[in-house]
Parts: structure tokens; C-alpha cells; sequence
């Protein structure tokens, strides 16, 4: 009896042993930063954290620099246009997600791309055109002409802010800016028609040369703009609407979460930020003569108008 009861428990305790699945190994998630500044080590942060709160000891990270020589990555995760230039070039067999990188770019490196044979995605840097009008329906409800200035790189959204403009009950001004343009002389018949400026991400309207000249044109004609940064509203813009690096982070983490899942290999299509920041310039505000919500209200007012059907 005694002989029969030893049996079944080693029996019993083999098939545990037979029975038990080995731990898989973690994935491996290398994050191909353009630079190593502030931004992208707010980006990696964020997304380390996130992921490690999300999938424990499954998943292992890795920050790398360029040039990457090799790569046995699970996943490559490529931060700003060099990066992404680089990994979907060179490992066209290891699903990526490109970040901070505008919209364009991304339609560019796409058009590039013949190669790709794994999955690939994008997280663009730039806002949806609904919501830098949803902004200015916030700050300026009583605004009903839009003028926008597109550059040769934001020209090719046109079609995309117009149909943005006329869902916003807007009506929408025009102007083409060159590179070589004078930006006042460029701006001076838009400002007579237009009760505020928005300014979408472009290098050759917004440089260095072109940014003060557009902002003293525009306060001394007492028109505010709505830009795409944090940085414009403390150079002079009323208001403006972005993403940050902590907030991009945790996005490309939740996309990698789902990729991991079981039964899951998939990425989604290219998409805009989920989440977003409002800043206003209080001061500019006072000196236009403007009564402009909290920075808290006006996300919530754009948080509610982007949940509507």
C-alpha cells in the first residue's frame, strides 16, 4: 500500500515536470534613437515604463544610437527621420514603429519602402487637422476665417485642412509660401482677410528666419496664430496644440503591447497622437484684448468634441 502511494506521487510530480511549459523568452525591443538628447530620452523613458508595467520581465529594452550594424530584435522601435531612414531600410524582415517623425515623412519613407516584408507602423508627430480647428472653436469662438500658410512640405495636406475647416463650419484663406519668399510680404494680403492664423508644422515657414517676422506681422495686426508647439506659444503664438515626448512614448508602448499578445503579429495602420497638450500664451491673450479658457477647459472641450460620433 505504502509501495503504491509512493508510485502515484512520483508519478503525479512527473507529469508536473512533463507538463510544464519552459518560460518563453522575453521579447526584444531595441529603440533606434536619431540623437541622444532630452526628447528622445523622454520618449524611451515613457516607453520603458509603460511597457515594463504592462508586460513584467516579457519583454527586455535596449536604447541604441546610429548606425546599427546588427540586430536580432523582436521588435525595432526607430525615433526621428534618421532612425526610421535606417531601420526600414536595413531590416525590412523586423516588424518597426517609426516615432517622432511629421506625417509626411512617413508618406515618404513609405513610397521608398519596396522591400518590407514584415510588419511596419507609424506614430506620426503632428496633430489631425480637426484638432488644431477644434482649438481654434475653443480660444476664439467667435473667429470664423482661418487663414493657413503652407509651405512645399504642408502643401500636400491641403485637401486635408480644407475638409477639416468646412467639418469646423470655417472658412478656410489661403497662401502658398516659397522657399526663398519674403514671409511679411507673403502674409500681409492673407492677414486682411482672416480673424486668426493657424501655422501647421512645415521646416520652411516655421524657420529660424521666418518665425519672429511672422509673429511681429501678425501682433501688430492684432491676428493671432495657433501653432504646433509648445515652443511657438513662447514665442508669441496665442495658443497651440501638441504631443510630448512622455505622451508619444506611452502610445508606441500600448501598440507594442497589443503586437505581443498571443495571436496577435499584427501592427495597426499609421495614426496621429491619441492624447495631446493645449498651451496658451496668457500674456499675448491680455495684450490681443482675449478671454481664453484654462489650458485644462480647452482640453477637455477638445477631448469631448473629438468623442462625439
Amino acid at each position: 500500500k505504502c509501495r503504491r502511494w509512493r508510485l502515484a506521487v512520483g508519478l503525479s510530480v512527473l507529469m508536473l515536470v512533463i507538463g510544464r511549459t519552459p518560460p518563453a523568452d522575453p521579447a526584444r525591443i531595441e529603440v533606434i534613437l536619431s540623437q541622444e538628447s532630452s526628447v528622445y530620452r523622454a520618449l524611451y523613458t515613457a516607453l520603458q515604463d509603460r511597457l515594463r508595467a504592462a508586460m513584467g520581465d516579457k519583454v527586455q529594452l535596449e536604447a541604441r544610437g546610429l548606425p546599427v550594424e546588427a540586430s536580432s530584435a523582436t521588435l525595432l522601435v526607430s525615433a526621428g527621420i534618421p532612425a526610421s531612414e535606417e531601420i526600414l531600410k536595413r531590416y525590412p524582415t523586423i516588424p518597426a514603429v517609426a516615432v517622432l517623425l511629421p506625417h509626411h515623412a512617413v508618406a515618404d519613407l513609405v513610397r521608398r519602402d519596396r522591400q518590407r516584408r514584415a510588419p511596419a507602423t507609424a506614430l506620426y508627430l503632428d496633430q489631425p487637422p480637426d484638432r488644431y480647428f477644434g482649438l481654434i472653436r475653443a480660444t476664439l469662438p467667435e473667429a470664423t476665417r482661418v487663414g493657413i500658410i503652407y509651405g512645399s512640405i504642408s502643401r500636400a495636406d491641403r485637401a486635408d485642412f480644407a475638409a477639416a475647416a468646412k467639418r469646423a463650419g470655417l472658412a478656410l484663406q489661403e497662401a502658398q509660401f516659397a522657399k526663398d519668399d519674403n514671409i511679411v510680404q507673403v502674409l500681409e494680403p492673407l492677414l486682411s482677410k482672416t480673424d486668426v492664423l493657424l501655422v501647421p508644422p512645415d521646416p520652411e515657414v516655421s524657420s529660424e528666419q521666418n518665425v519672429y517676422p511672422l509673429l511681429l506681422s501678425t501682433y501688430r495686426r492684432g491676428i493671432p496664430v495657433v501653432g504646433f508647439s509648445a515652443a511657438y506659444v513662447r514665442a508669441g503664438a496665442l495658443a497651440a496644440v501638441y504631443s510630448d515626448s512622455e505622451q508619444l512614448g506611452q502610445q508606441v508602448a500600448d501598440v507594442i503591447t497589443r503586437f505581443l499578445q498571443p495571436g496577435q503579429g499584427r501592427l495597426p495602420p499609421p495614426q496621429y497622437p491619441a492624447d495631446f497638450r493645449v498651451s496658451v500664451n496668457r500674456q499675448v491673450a491680455r495684450s490681443l484684448g482675449l478671454t481664453v479658457p484654462d489650458d485644462a477647459v480647452l482640453y477637455r472641450q477638445l477631448r469631448a468634441r473629438e468623442a462625439r460620433p
